[in-house]
């Protein structure tokens, strides 16, 4: 198993200026900068890649995959042929029992909720809106290349969509984000990619372009908040999360993952295992579900397989 080395950041940086930010009236701050909340920079450790098993648990056939959820004893996939769209279900020993088309044509996300099913798809004009059942909910001008994902929380439904990241129909701001010189310097360059439920909250995942960093944000009725935020920098793609971590898919092949159950290191990253082992490169993973004893579901163009860790 290849070895991936990376070194040791582990410290606290401090968020400066903040009460500039929350009194919105443009003044330099009067605080002690003790009493200033702080921005934890995750750990990175210096281990390889675990070693695991990947079985195919589900192949397509003609089909291409596209997405994939979590269902009631099972798995939703969201498959496309040259004409349409469906959502095939699978049980929970990965058989199909059931094939149906999608209520809107073309999607390329999809997520099940009590208030509807949500879709990401083309309108008229080409472009990507948020679609609940057969109506546009959400217009977001995004394309079949564009950052998405969707999570409910409490019954609220969180998106992150072409750079944008919404509550309900609501855009939130970046701009507090962008107003802290410790998180960027080029305020255009910082956008969301993801959104994922960790730690019981809903945390909105940030890129910086230019630092290649990733910036992990709790949200909150609407808004970013900058208490329990995490900053990294291992970029990634393919979010998910299960308990105490957030899964994604790192430029150079490896699942890494975030932890927060080690209280001497605070956030730490970790490898979780190298895709390169088994001839997979980062943009063949179409999507990822993180499960609760530590496996993971990986989808790809023409398969749904499942990785498990293998603990000596």
């Amino acid at each position: 198993m290849k070895k991936r080395h990376f070194c040791v950041i582990c410290m606290l940086l401090p968020v400066i200026f903040l009460c500039t930010i929350l009194a919105g009236c443009g003044k330099e701050p009067q605080a002690d900068p003790a009493d200033v909340p702080f921005l934890s920079q995750v750990c990175t450790q210096d281990l390889e890649a675990l070693p695991h098993t990947m079985e195919v648990r589900w192949q397509s056939g003609d089909l291409e995959l596209l997405d994939a959820t979590e269902g009631e004893g099972g798995y939703l996939l969201l498959v496309q042929d040259a004409n349409d769209t469906y959502q095939i279900t699978l049980d929970d020993n990965f058989n199909e029992v059931n094939r149906q088309k999608t209520s809107v044509s073309h999607a390329k996300r999809f997520l099940h909720t009590k208030q509807g099913v949500f879709a990401y798809a083309p309108n008229e004009s080409g472009t990507y809106d948020v679609w609940k059942d057969l109506s546009c909910y959400l217009p977001v001008g995004g394309d079949d290349t564009s950052d998405f994902q969707m999570v409910v929380a409490d019954q609220q439904l969180y998106i992150c969509a072409n750079g944008r990241l919404f509550y309900q129909t609501e855009e939130i701001s970046l701009d507090t984000l962008r107003a802290v010189p410790y998180i960027t310097d080029q305020p255009d360059l910082l956008y969301a990619v993801a959104v994922v439920p960790w730690k019981g909250r809903v945390y909105a995942v940030l890129r910086e372009e230019e630092a290649g960093s990733m910036l992990y944000v709790p949200l909150e009725d609407g808004a970013v908040l900058l208490e329990d935020a995490a900053l990294s920098f291992t970029q990634g793609v393919r979010f998910a999360a299960a308990g105490e971590r957030i899964y994604y898919v790192g430029e150079d092949g490896v699942i890494y993952f975030l932890r927060c159950d080690l209280p001497e290191l605070g956030v730490a990253e970790q490898a979780f295992f190298d895709l390169t082992q088994d001839g997979l490169q980062a943009g063949d993973i179409r999507a990822v579900l993180a499960r609760e004893n530590g496996k993971l579901m990986l989808l790809l163009r023409d398969k749904l397989v499942e990785v498990v860790p293998v603990v000596s």
